[in-house]
């Protein structure tokens, strides 16, 4: 962490910053690298892949990040690999008395139910893969495969995380998934489906959440995990004119018309840089 905030006093801008370390905690339920709580229901005996899996190491990183007024971004996928880390996250916050870090759990797919509230006990971030949400060979099917259909449908839990006070964020995992369209993730953070799909590709009708809360989760709650929010994430006079201007009203337009949403322009600093 030493030489991470060194690079960073060399290297931040007004658009450029480097704001803490990233760990990979586990892999990717297709791929049996999950970390769960559970066997694999295909592999008695096998809970996946735990690969940071030391808690005085956890706790040790977290500490250091927190010295350099930084945080921690990891990747969370199992159930077990974001209890881990909720545990590691707790300590160092109680122990420093710190409950504003913004450390971040990204993915969630499997989330147990106590960890989710405690996620918004401690001031988590929570990034979950909003573009995820549908039902899918690879994400659901996957999942029933290897882990049960219980903890399928309860795959991504985004309003569960909202209820219990956690801070939402949208993430596109790009360039390791390619697709990703802030219209689109309007839609299923708010219906759970596209309307080019139909309901049938929707894994959970309770888990969605409001048009504006998918709003924040792409803007606001971004700057907030950060540390940027007075600077970004919203318009207001004073902040950064970073702007993407789309043909459709997000929080009134039909979802069908919303899905396809055009982005007409982008301003940077309130400089045009992109017209359709």
């Amino acid at each position: 962490m030493d030489r991470i905030a060194e690079e960073a006093e060399k290297h931040n801008s007004k658009h450029y910053k480097l704001i803490g370390a990233k760990v990979f905690c586990d892999g990717v339920v297709e791929a049996h690298t999950a970390w769960m709580l559970d066997d694999y229901l295909d592999q008695p005996g096998y809970k996946g892949v735990a690969r940071f899996d030391n808690h005085v190491k956890m706790v040790r990183l977290i500490k250091a990040a927190e010295k350099h007024d930084m945080n921690v971004h990891i990747h969370t996928i199992g159930d077990a690999a974001s209890r881990a880390w909720v545990d590691a996250i707790a300590e160092v916050e109680e122990a420093t008395g710190n409950f504003d870090m913004r450390n971040a759990l990204a993915h969630l797919q499997a989330v147990h139910p106590d960890v989710i509230k405690r996620i918004g006990e401690y001031n988590i971030m929570a990034i979950c893969g909003i573009m995820w949400v549908e039902k899918s060979y690879a994400l659901y099917d996957a999942m029933v495969k290897y882990l049960g259909k219980e903890k399928a449908d309860a795959g991504f839990p985004v309003k569960a995380l909202l209820d219990k006070g956690a801070v939402v964020v949208s993430h596109s995992d790009y360039p390791v998934s390619p697709d990703f369209s802030v219209p689109q993730t309007v839609c299923l953070g708010a219906i759970g489906y596209l309307p080019s799909h139909g309901k049938k590709k929707m894994r959970h009708a309770d888990q969605c959440i409001s048009r504006l809360d998918t709003l924040k989760a792409l803007t606001s709650n971004v700057a907030y995990m950060w540390h940027e929010e007075d600077r970004m994430g919203s318009l207001e006079v004073g902040k950064l004119a970073n702007i993407t201007v789309f043909d459709k009203d997000f929080m009134k337009d039909d979802f069908a018309d919303i899905e396809n949403a055009k982005c007409l322009a982008t301003f940077v600093d309130g400089e045009l840089v992109y017209k359709l």
